[in-house]
């Protein structure tokens, strides 16, 4: 398995807002620890459940905002449950760079304690984190 591109946390810790729980308050962070440059264009992340199930969650765009990317050495993801715009956004003194993608899932993914998220490039998984 490569460690160039991991999954790093999952945030599924959700608290109750005004009443309310919102999807996008669950999300993954997947980061490139590497020292090069990585195109994530067909990549997948899929949820597998202990019932030896897999289902996929997210297949990485090859465009945003028409514009060709490439998730840069210390560059991070941070792939929400529910929904969005997918978008770049620039380091600033306080946090790295940072692209935020959406699922569209209209329930929570990773509310399961032995589910795992499961990274995989175009050949192979990649990656693996359990829900904790």
């Amino acid at each position: 398995m490569s460690t160039n591109v991991k999954i790093a946390f999952i945030n599924n810790n959700i608290k109750e807002r005004n009443g309310e729980l919102h999807l996008n308050d669950e999300w993954i962070r997947i980061e490139n620890v590497s020292n090069r440059r990585i195109n994530m264009f067909g990549w997948e992340l899929w949820h597998w459940k202990p019932s030896k199930q897999y289902s996929l969650i997210y297949r990485f765009p090859k465009r945003i905002d028409n514009l060709f990317w490439t998730l840069d050495p210390g560059e991070i993801i941070i792939l929400f449950t529910g929904y969005g715009s997918n978008k770049f956004i620039e380091e600033t003194s306080d946090h790295k760079s940072e692209f935020h993608f959406y699922c569209g899932k209209n329930s929570f993914i990773w509310n399961n304690a032995g589910d795992i998220a499961c990274l995989f490039d175009t050949e192979s998984m990649t990656s693996t984190l359990a829900v904790p």
